[in-house]
């Protein structure tokens, strides 16, 4: 049986770490994550995905928006907008054009098809309207 540890532990602040070394904020998913992963005991398991994403990501030789272009593009073909649109976010932030992101969703279409189109297309008109 595994120990039960709190979120705030010494796991949790070193998962936080990753996000504030790359001048991110902890995203609410992944805080929601830390909670119940230290409720179970299994910050272990949660760091070591946290570890391994810093690792082939954060560290790897790509610029921030090329490898938030990337994200998008490769959620949007997965059909995961919500977290696609996490990645748009991202990629305006670390200064992709409005024509950039449109030309993702047009390569995404490609790949998978008018759905991947259209909730890419969305997820740039809800982006726009927020003025990003």
């Amino acid at each position: 049986m595994t120990e039960q540890r709190p979120a705030d532990g010494e796991g949790a602040a070193r998962i936080r770490a990753i996000y504030a070394g790359r001048g991110a904020q902890v995203p609410v998913s992944v805080e929601s994550r830390i909670e119940l992963a230290g409720s179970v005991g299994r910050m272990n398991a949660l760091e070591a995905v946290e570890n391994l994403k810093r690792a082939l990501i954060a560290e790897s030789a790509l610029d921030a928006k090329t490898e938030q272009l990337i994200q998008f593009a490769q959620l949007l073909v997965l059909g995961h907008t919500a977290t696609a649109a996490v990645h748009v976010r991202g990629a305006r932030r670390a200064g992709a054009s409005m024509a950039e992101l449109t030309a993702i969703v047009e390569h995404a279409a490609i790949t998978a098809g008018l759905p991947a189109y259209t909730q890419g297309m969305d997820i740039l008109v809800e982006l726009a309207k927020e003025g990003s």
